[in-house]
């Protein structure tokens, strides 16, 4: 399942043709959907965007395979980012907390990447140095903190087209659609790409993986969480290298192992899984 949120009708448009999604009504959003794909407008800002998402991943549409998608247009003060230039988003910044998030990209892509902050206001403020060279919208982290408590981080995706340079008297719908409907041609191969890598990687699991990072949780001793990043830190890295990880071999004498020497172990694991 490919799940999409956009703020605006706008947005949204360019897949609803390309899909040939049919429109429904869900919790008084416009909803659209065929068997595959699922499409819901959430309007403007973070709690808005987090909503919708939440809505869409309580319906029993998640998988393994499963893609949440945003994709929309943000702001930046950089004028070295072109109007109508697309950027998949490497790490999101929520203004108001400061708080940082990490999409997990671990298909190829040929796209140029960028960090994007997520403020509470329209920013109006084409002079200001504050915000640097990142992306400016306000529903990535409402949108990345509510799907990253039903899914995988690799499993979401953000796209941002440059709308302005934080003069937002000067837009144009007419070049607006225009630049989201051309970029669709490229973004849309690239998310069934990634779904598809997603369902093949599901159903052609290496035979004893599972069974090996058992055998490590029980050595080490982890925890939860830590059991579950280790898991998924193999998904990714058999995603990206199409082949089994080799993990290191673990002394089945772990009980002269300090903590500290069992959390170093863990450590060095995850850091080569993710190379």
């Amino acid at each position: 399942m490919i799940i999409f949120v956009t703020a605006l009708p706008i947005e949204a448009k360019p897949f609803i043709v390309q899909y040939n999604l049919k429109q429904r009504t869900l919790h008084g959003f416009r909803f659209y959907e065929n068997d595959n794909i699922r499409l819901i407008i959430s309007g403007t800002g973070k709690i808005a965007s987090a909503v919708a998402a939440t809505i869409m991943l309580t319906q029993n549409l998640v998988h393994d395979e499963s893609v949440l998608v945003q994709i929309g247009f943000a702001g930046t003060a950089d004028r070295e980012k072109k109007s109508g230039s697309l950027w998949l988003i490497n790490s999101i910044t929520d203004h108001s907390t400061n708080r940082a998030y990490y999409p997990d990209m671990i298909v190829k892509h040929p796209f140029r990447e960028s960090g994007i902050r997520t403020v509470d206001s329209v920013l109006k403020s084409p002079y200001s140095d504050e915000y640097g060279s990142e992306l400016i919208d306000m529903e990535a982290s409402g949108f990345y903190q509510a799907g990253i408590r039903f899914v995988k981080a690799h499993q979401i995706i953000i796209f941002k087209i440059v709308s302005d340079h934080l003069d937002i008297e000067n837009l144009s719908e007419e070049q607006l659609e225009k630049n989201m409907n051309a970029w669709r041609q490229s973004v849309c191969p690239y998310i069934e790409l990634a779904h598809d890598e997603l369902a093949r990687d599901r159903n052609e699991e290496p035979p004893g993986q599972q069974d090996e990072i058992q055998t490590i949780r029980e050595r080490l001793r982890l925890t939860e969480t830590q059991f579950n990043q280790l898991r998924y830190a193999a998904q990714a890295y058999g995603i990206r290298r199409r082949r089994k990880f080799v993990f290191p071999e673990t002394t089945s004498d772990t009980d002269n192992l300090t903590i500290e020497k069992r959390n170093w172990l863990f450590r060095k694991m995850i850091h080569e899984l993710n190379q």
